[in-house]
């Protein structure tokens, strides 16, 4: 199994991982304000809504955002399988269809880079 660098943590982590929030409500209420102050990851929702616009505009005409989002994390050679949410039939045909979406051009992925580069960087990196 292949191991890389995790941030600046001094973590070395497989190149397999799996994400998952958090279900059934078990984080407990959260205000609307602190909901709308900050997010799991750390970046706020003015701004992840304001780095989504942009990267709207970069998604090929007929793909949703998250068919754009699954087909831009299947560009990357280390990632064996995305696990899409699929909370009905349509949702998951929707997630299939990722798979058919022509591979991202350099200038999309430079661009996307971009968008997280300015939006995201800064409010996370400090954190690894």
């Amino acid at each position: 199994m292949k191991y890389r660098p995790f941030g600046r943590t001094g973590w070395n982590l497989s190149e397999v991982s799996f994400g998952a929030w958090a279900i059934g409500g078990s984080w407990g209420e959260v205000s609307e304000q602190a909901a709308l102050a900050e997010t799991f990851s750390g970046v706020d929702y003015p701004t992840g809504v304001a780095a989504v616009e942009q990267l709207r505009s970069l998604s090929p005409p007929g793909v949703s955002m998250s068919q754009f989002a699954l087909r831009w994390v299947l560009m990357f050679d280390a990632v064996s399988c995305a696990i899409p949410g699929g909370k009905n039939a349509e949702q998951v045909a929707d997630n299939c269809r990722a798979s058919e979406i022509p591979a991202l051009t350099p200038e999309i992925m430079a661009a996307v880079q971009d968008i997280y580069d300015a939006h995201v960087r800064p409010l996370v990196h400090s954190r690894w």
